[in-house]
This record gives structure tokens, C-alpha cells and sequence, in this order.
């Protein structure tokens, strides 16, 4: 299966990504648990909005050219 950005996902190396990602999915795991569901709502909102403008910022720049 191909992404639009152009990586092709390989079913058979699922396995090795899982592998390759679990010390950080552990870690995300263990600082997730140090914060309240409200807490945790908060930083998704936070993080989704920034993203927004990092997108908006993005867009401008391009659109500069």
C-alpha cells in the first residue's frame, strides 16, 4: 500500500516497526500516566492546535514565493 507522501507500507516489516517503536511507546505510556484524563485532554488540544498553526505558518511561507 502506498501513503500519499509516498512511503510504501510493507506488511511483513510490521513486526520490526513494532519492535523499533516499543522503548518509546513504553516511555509515552509511563509520562501519560502522570497526568489526569483533564490533563491529557488539554495537551491533546494543545498539541492539535499547534500543529494548526504550524500548518497555517507553513501554507503562508508557500504561499510567499
Amino acid at each position: 500500500m502506498e501513503v500519499g507522501s509516498g512511503i510504501e507500507v510493507r506488511g511483513e516489516r510490521t513486526g520490526e516497526l513494532l519492535r523499533l517503536y516499543s522503548p518509546m511507546n513504553r516511555a509515552l505510556g509511563q509520562l501519560c500516566a502522570g497526568y489526569t484524563p483533564d490533563e491529557l485532554e488539554a495537551i491533546r488540544d494543545f498539541i492539535r492546535r499547534l500543529s494548526m498553526a504550524g500548518s497555517d505558518a507553513v501554507a503562508t511561507l508557500r504561499s510567499a514565493d
